[in-house]
């Protein structure tokens, strides 16, 4: 059965952050290193690993810095969030996220900080990090469904 859309926006628009923060101004930040090798899969899971554990503490920091004022971090792993992206990919999450975030200037932060953000709510989702960082690739962001990875789903 295929989901209707047009509840998905709505409720993606409480539970998604790249941001917005009132007041909060992008800060130039440099593109993340371009990835030198290919994902490997994650110790034990079978999933690749898209993201390194310090990209997704950076991620952090921009969910504390930009986004905090508008989301909980348990948005990103509740069930409307879930349900509003079960089923699409990785990329379509992250594309949702950098053309529609902040809320007070949609699409204006660099691109690495959009990535640093996908990489933090892949964590909090359960999937593993890896060697590489998240880069812009949608091609391989969208080779991976986006999913809760996490035992105990809420």
């Amino acid at each position: 059965m295929t989901r209707i859309r047009s509840l998905a926006l709505p409720l993606t628009a409480l539970a998604l952050c790249a941001g917005c923060a009132a007041g909060s101004s992008p800060a130039a930040e440099p593109e993340p290193p371009a990835a030198t090798e290919a994902a490997a899969p994650a110790a034990d899971t079978g999933v690749d690993a898209l993201f390194t554990a310090e990209q997704a503490r950076r991620g952090e920091a921009v969910y504390q810095r930009v986004c905090l004022e508008c989301h909980t971090r348990t948005e990103f792993t509740e069930r409307p969030f879930l349900f509003a992206w079960e089923g699409t990919s990785v990329a379509q999450v992250y594309s949702y996220i950098a053309e529609n975030m902040p809320d007070d200037g949609p699409g204006s932060l660099p691109e690495r900080t959009y990535l640093d953000a996908m990489a933090y709510i892949l964590e909090l989702n359960g999937y593993p990090a890896g060697t590489s960082e998240l880069t812009g690739d949608l091609e391989r962001m969208g080779a991976v469904p986006f999913e809760s990875r996490n035992s105990g789903r809420p």
